[in-house]
């Protein structure tokens, strides 16, 4: 009967220690369930200089901010599960990616971003030396053996809008009866716009003035008192010829 007793007592000593094994086993899980989980976002910026800032966003609101390292490598670290946007902030670039979305669900998301650099533009007005439009003007511009072209309108207006930024440019400017002009402008900034106007002189007419003193006269023939036909070539050994017109007889 006592063998019976301490049976039944071991299996409900038993029986106790397992349901509090299990009842802590399952606290365990629900604790590691409501805890959230977290990881890191991180990539790279090229050009590494390029960034200034970076954001992290998360519904409409600025969760973080970083900057990149030299290398242009950026981490967002302890960051719960979830969608973010990130916002590169970096003067005279724009981000090539059209998508900057990422959805953390590991413990390390990567997002890299290839920055492009603005363009430089150029406007400007041809006018001639009296301030009227030249249309139709030919405007080249050179940089970094390249050339690009365009006209002018009736206004006489031009512009370009995807030059390189950050270097030396030369213009070219020609039209019909003015004199070519060449323009050096110095290296516009990124994003940046340089305005010009261009003023062009009209090519000088030569005018002729006839023989001068000193001039080989040109050989010519002509009828004398008698209305014989005499060449110049004829006195081409005398030091002087004389050549008088008369009005009338004699």
């Amino acid at each position: 009967m006592g063998n019976k007793a301490s049976f039944i007592q071991n299996l409900i000593f038993f029986i106790v220690v397992f349901l509090i094994i299990t009842v802590s086993g399952c606290e365990d899980d629900a604790i590691n369930e409501a805890k959230p989980k977290l990881g890191q976002i991180e990539g790279l910026l090229k050009p590494a200089d390029a960034a200034t800032e970076i954001q992290l966003v998360q519904a409409g609101n600025i969760v973080a901010t970083t900057y990149p390292d030299e290398n242009g490598k950026y981490i967002f670290s302890n960051l719960e599960f979830g969608g973010y946007d990130i916002i590169v902030i970096a003067e005279g670039y724009h981000v090539a990616s059209e998508v900057n979305t990422i959805t953390l669900d590991k413990e390390v998301a990567i997002k890299n971003f290839q920055l492009v650099p603005l363009m430089a533009s150029i406007r400007g007005i041809v006018i001639d030396s009296e301030g009227a439009f030249i249309e139709n003007a030919s405007i080249t511009v050179s940089a970094l053996g390249d050339e690009f072209t365009t006209q002018t309108d009736q206004f006489g207006v031009f512009s370009f809008n995807q030059l390189p930024p950050e270097v030396g440019l030369v213009l070219g400017i020609f039209a019909d009866g003015k004199v070519e002009l060449q323009v050096t402008v110095e290296p516009i900034e990124k994003g940046g716009t340089k305005d010009l106007q261009i003023s062009l002189k009209e090519i000088e007419q030569k005018i002729g003035v006839g023989s001068q003193v000193g001039d080989l006269a040109p050989n010519f023939s002509l009828p004398d008192v008698d209305g014989k036909i005499v060449s110049l070539k004829d006195f081409a050994s005398k030091q002087t010829v004389l050549l008088t017109f008369h009005r009338g007889k004699l």
